[in-house]
């Protein structure tokens, strides 16, 4: 028999899209010559991300379970699966990025192509419409905070260089040092890799466009917030849900750094993940779904690894109420101790331990020597909508349980991260106090609970009452906001909730009673609005002051040490093609460097490198600290440049002027370039 041969069809159908991608790179390479560059970076973005994520939900069949606002957000993980899969293979095999983007690219045209469309577009044409005008403006607000590099963006602006400039990616060549292991947090930069696509893509520098990320990221921050409630609790839940989390990112700040992957994680794809899984649990855990989750949860794993936690108790805490998915929180438990597992295989087993910072007393109540359970103040943070969200979760399980059981359980179990007794300390010692801490702060799905407090609130109060009651919520906000409750009994009384929700979980399920999902009260979205409102009032009149000032003058920007000048940047940008060179600088110099130029810094400060044990840290700081040494001899510092494998010096002039007259007196070196108080020298060959 002859094989089958393709559908014409099929054929015309992978051709124009295959034509459209490419013409669609062309708009965007020729848009950002003359738009401001957030403009079509964004597009980029949002295609790069998107549509691999429709077009694994049509390969996995699950584009026609969804409503089109909750499957435009399970495209985000989806998404960023998809690029995990083929970053790993790409790793595995040695392509460059841009081979790896162009058969990525011709794999989503094949999968779009080879059947149409199944998505429900009835009725999702206001969502869609509301949620595009409110990712619009947060992407508008976005660009208020684009700043120069610094902080953690210079690290990750550097992973997106690597991987931009490498002729073969690989993990050695992705290291923050020549020849080095990865960091833990990124052993497969998958966000990176995203971010890299779209700046290839608008043929901007990668460093100078970092920063110009932001607006994309934060336009997706809407939609992952409305799919996350509506998919939970019906859409007006959506709606308020949406609004609280795009207030408390501004509030925050966060839209200045949601770009990176911390952030982007918190804010975008973890409640994208959570929409479809209340949609899979809606569904009553359907294999397809269920697969789904599943590629979700590598994404969020290899994005950033410590985080998955909050997901694992998300999942079991669904999966305890409705008593069914066992096998989809099997497998997530399994695929993630695997990779845990490579984590600490390729990164950490081995390396030099760092001493940790200690746990503070503001974060954590200390019983008898021993963090016990995580502060109010640190969880609340002095927003009473944190504490509307806390406060739901037994109420909901126990008087809307047919109703509101699975989205109580999604921020009941991600408050037993924070709050039960002990196991905050246990993540600490596991997972250590930089992540943990993050936790209550961004990884409580609060923004849900709240906004289902808000949609019954109007349900029951109806049309007429919604004025009052909005009043009464504003005053007990501004009363909040006055007078913060937040010591020791408010901190232990969360953690009685907590214990509460779970026995109150716990018990219906160990005698064999299911929950079900059910629509929220019906609730007029004009009333929903105003009480959401009324919900943020304190936070408002505390925060309002310095959002306005941010959003008219942009964040301030810190710089304890000298912050390197542009001709100095610029020189090494014209000397950092493949191979890479490595530089011997300060190390604060060194990681300055490392954001805006493709080099290896020979040493990093600790504080940025507790992720990178095997590359040996605080020895590469002291060897830097010999090299530039006046007593060091001119054989013991080329031995030092010998090891590394240094290739050129930089030094300040100002900071370290004896650095500067030994190395200008040592016969191995020559000076190649001087700027001001900056002067860089080269090895003679």
């Amino acid at each position: 028999m002859r094989p089958a041969l393709p559908d014409r069809g099929f054929a015309i159908r992978a051709a124009l899209l295959v034509a459209a991608l490419a013409a669609a790179v062309l708009l965007l390479r020729g848009a950002a010559q003359v738009l401001p560059l957030g403009l079509p970076l964004a597009v980029a973005l949002l295609g790069v991300l998107l549509v691999p994520g429709l077009a694994c939900a049509r390969v996995l069949g699950v584009d026609e379970q969804l409503e089109a606002p909750v499957l435009l957000a399970a495209a985000i993980p989806l998404g960023c699966a998809v690029w995990c899969l083929a970053l790993m293979a790409a790793l595995i095999v040695g392509l460059p990025l841009t081979a790896l983007a162009v058969l990525v690219g011709l794999a989503c045209a094949v999968a779009l192509a080879a059947s149409t469309p199944r998505i429900h577009t009835s009725g999702s044409g206001a969502q869609l419409a509301g949620v595009a005008a409110s990712g619009a403006l947060m992407a508008v607000l976005a660009s208020r905070y684009e700043t120069v590099l610094h902080g953690d963006a210079l690290f990750h602006a550097g992973r997106v260089r690597k991987l931009l400039d490498l002729p073969h990616l690989t993990l050695s060549g992705l290291s923050s040092v020549w020849h080095g292991s990865p960091h833990a947090g990124y052993v497969v930069p998958v966000l990176h890799a995203i971010e890299a696509v779209a700046i290839r893509i608008t043929g901007s520098e990668p460093s100078a466009a970092y920063s110009s990320l932001a607006p994309g990221c934060a336009l997706l921050l809407p939609l992952a917030a409305y799919a996350l409630g509506s998919a939970a609790a019906g859409r007006p839940v959506g709606a308020a849900a949406a609004f609280l989390a795009c207030w408390d990112a501004l509030a925050r700040g966060s839209l200045e750094v949601v770009q990176q992957p911390p952030e982007f994680t918190f804010y975008v794809l973890i409640p994208a993940l959570l929409a479809l899984l209340a949609a899979t649990a809606r569904g009553g855990f359907d294999r397809r779904l269920s697969r789904a989750v599943l590629l979700g949860v590598l994404a969020v794993t290899l994005i950033h690894a410590s985080y998955t936690v909050l997901v694992l108790a998300c999942v079991a805490g669904v999966v305890i109420v409705m008593l069914r998915g066992w096998r989809l929180l099997a497998a997530s438990v399994a695929l993630t101790g695997v990779i845990y597992g490579v984590i600490w295989a390729v990164a950490l087993r081995g390396g030099t331990r760092l001493p940790r910072p200690p746990v503070l007393d503001t974060v954590y109540v200390v019983v008898h020597g021993n963090p016990v359970i995580a502060r109010a103040g640190w969880m609340l943070d002095g927003r009473p909508e944190i504490a509307v969200g806390v406060l739901a979760v037994v109420p909901l399980m126990l008087l809307f349980r047919r109703r509101h059981a699975v989205p109580a359980a999604i921020m009941g179990a991600a408050l037993v991260l924070c709050s039960f007794p002990w196991v905050p300390a246990l993540l600490t010692s596991v997972l250590g106090y930089g992540q943990v801490k993050r936790f209550p702060r961004s990884g409580l799905p609060w923004a849900l609970t709240a906004a289902i407090v808000v949609v019954e609130v109007a349900a029951v109060a109806g049309g007429r009452m919604a004025v009052p009651a909005a009043l009464a919520v504003a005053v007990a906000s501004l009363g909040y906001q006055a007078y913060v409750p937040e010591g020791d009994p408010l901190t232990f009384a969360i953690a009685a909730l907590t214990v509460a929700g779970v026995a109150v979980s716990a018990w219906p399920a160990m005698r064999g009673r299911n929950a079900r999902m059910n629509a929220a009260a019906p609730a007029a979205l004009g009333a929903v609005v105003l009480l959401a409102a009324a919900l943020i009032a304190g936070s408002v009149r505390a925060q309002r002051s310095e959002v306005v000032s941010d959003l008219r003058h942009g964040p301030g920007v810190s710089q304890a040490q000298p912050r390197l000048p542009e001709p100095v940047i610029g020189f090494f940008r014209q000397h950092d093609g493949a191979p890479f060179p490595v530089v011997l600088a300060e190390s604060y110099i060194g990681y300055q460097l490392a954001g805006e130029a493709t080099v290896y810094p020979m040493a990093l400060p600790l504080e940025r490198a507790r992720g990178e044990p095997r590359n040996m840290p605080a020895a590469r700081k002291r060897a830097v600290n010999i090299a530039l040494e006046p007593g060091t001899s001119p054989a013991a510092r080329a031995a030092i440049l010998d090891r590394f494998h240094v290739r050129y010096l930089l030094v300040n002039t100002k900071t370290t002027p004896r650095a500067v007259a030994a190395l200008s007196a040592d016969p191995g070196l020559r000076e190649v370039f001087r700027y001001g108080d900056w002067a860089a020298f080269a090895r003679r060959r």
